[in-house]
């Protein structure tokens, strides 16, 4: 588990998504994920649609392509994840073209339940951690249970 002061250093993203009038923060692991961070961090805004998981349980994800899609290499790799981690995915990491009918994508990830497991139509896959939500969980995780049913809606991860 990582020390107080060792949150208290770390930089603060938000999760907005306007049409709910939600906001949550994104605490980043810049020490365990630094590519990865520095590249979501080069890329703010990241404006998208946060759509349901098909294969990986109770899991919601943001879908970047073309000119909207930071490259990370693999870094702080983990395949059991726990609610509250925010992780990324690079589509050329594993079966390229495979997904969506697409050659290249990224996914950014928010495990919202504990029946979760980040995985595609090949199985399991390994995926970057690298930030946790650390506010307003709560809400997070009932308005991903609605985006299930309801579908996508409009999302923005900002600078806080």
């Amino acid at each position: 588990m990582f020390s107080r002061g060792r949150f208290d250093m770390a930089k603060t993203l938000v999760l907005k998504l306007p049409g709910e009038g939600f906001e949550a923060d994104i605490l980043l692991l810049e020490e365990e994920a630094p590519e990865t961070c520095r590249g979501i961090l080069e890329s703010l805004p990241i404006r998208g649609r946060l759509v349901h998981t098909n294969y990986s349980g109770q899991m919601v994800t943001i879908e970047l392509r073309g000119d909207d899609m930071m490259k990370a290499p693999k870094e702080n790799l983990v395949k059991d994840v726990r609610p509250r981690d925010v992780t990324y995915w690079y589509s050329y990491w594993d079966d390229p073209g495979l997904i969506h009918g697409v050659d290249e994508y990224v996914e950014i990830g928010f495990v919202y339940g504990r029946f979760a497991r980040p995985s595609f139509v090949r199985g399991v896959k390994a995926v970057n951690l690298f930030g946790i939500v650390s506010s307003n969980f709560g809400s997070l995780f009932s308005l991903s249970r609605r985006i299930r049913i309801e579908g996508a809606k409009e999302v923005i991860i900002d600078s806080k």
